[in-house]
């Protein structure tokens, strides 16, 4: 029952920074193509 558990976090944490990462990256990129142009 513990396995599952952690198990289970892992994938929550995982997939909270994938999409934090998603969400991130375009503003990042939108950034840089301001500064540079």
């Amino acid at each position: 029952m513990s396995f599952n558990k952690t198990f289970g976090s892992m994938l929550i944490i995982a997939g909270t920074t994938i999409g934090a990462g998603m969400l991130a990256l375009p503003l990042a990129s939108a950034g840089l193509g301001f500064t540079t142009s």
